[in-house]
């Protein structure tokens, strides 16, 4: 699949076609400092089935918003614990990622949770290394 980019102009935010199939009309949603587009699919089925379905995927979102939205106060109360975030609310947290999830899942069965470890930063930091071409002359 080409990879088609995502445009922001003056006029808007101009999201190609393809990145948006099945749906006629979208809800927006603007959440602190992100604006969220969330298809109403009116035809077909999820495109892909790796892949929650999309509600809970568009929920799963707003929980990660949150997440970076408390983090100051997460970091102050929870440094270096997994924490479970439900409707925007902190619901459990613990050291152990493990029994943290055994528990969400017990209590929130088939519900979307976020569970991440607070970081003394909340956004990761990805280093990615690029190969250098050389010319080797004849």
């Amino acid at each position: 699949m080409d990879v088609l980019p995502i445009q922001v102009t003056d006029a808007g935010v101009m999201i190609p076609r393809v990145y948006l199939q099945n749906a006629d009309s979208f809800d927006v949603t603007v959440v602190d400092d992100y604006v969220i587009i969330k298809s109403r699919r009116t035809h077909g089925d999820v495109i892909n089935q790796d892949f929650p379905p999309h509600d809970q995927y568009m929920i799963m979102q707003q929980e990660q918003i949150a997440f970076r939205r408390m983090h100051p106060q997460l970091w102050q109360s929870y440094p270096s614990q997994y924490v479970a975030i439900h409707d925007a609310i902190v619901v459990d947290h613990d050291i152990d990622a493990y029994a943290l999830t055994l528990r969400v899942r017990t209590h929130f069965a088939g519900q979307p949770v976020l569970i991440q470890q607070v970081a003394e930063t909340s956004e990761e930091i990805a280093v990615l290394r690029s190969p250098r071409l050389t010319q080797h002359s004849a």
